[in-house]
């Protein structure tokens, strides 16, 4: 299989823009949210991703390199990325 990598980055940033967007909202008393939800307000950021995003980071990057998912070698990929724990955006330009 050959990888987009285009369509893997957009879905990539996608992903963690719903995880983000999605992590604000719990732990949020009930009232809050309802007033929210009517309101149609969004929560104020940052928004930060959660180890879902990390897991998709990975996948992204092991489809980056090899083109497929290689299972042993995304076992042995050592959490986030440092281009995204240091980038000042939220998605770094390749």
């Amino acid at each position: 299989m050959t990888a987009n990598v285009d369509a893997a980055t957009r879905s990539l940033h996608g992903t963690a823009l719903g995880d983000a967007f999605g992590e604000t909202w719990f732990f949020r008393p009930a009232d809050q949210m309802q007033w929210l939800v009517e309101e149609r307000l969004v929560p104020q950021g940052p928004w930060p991703w959660t180890d879902d995003t990390a897991m998709a980071v990975s996948l992204h990057r092991m489809l980056r390199e090899h083109g497929q998912v290689v299972q042993d070698d995304l076992a042995a990929l050592d959490g986030v990325p440092a281009e995204w724990l240091d980038a000042r955006e939220p998605f770094p330009r390749q």
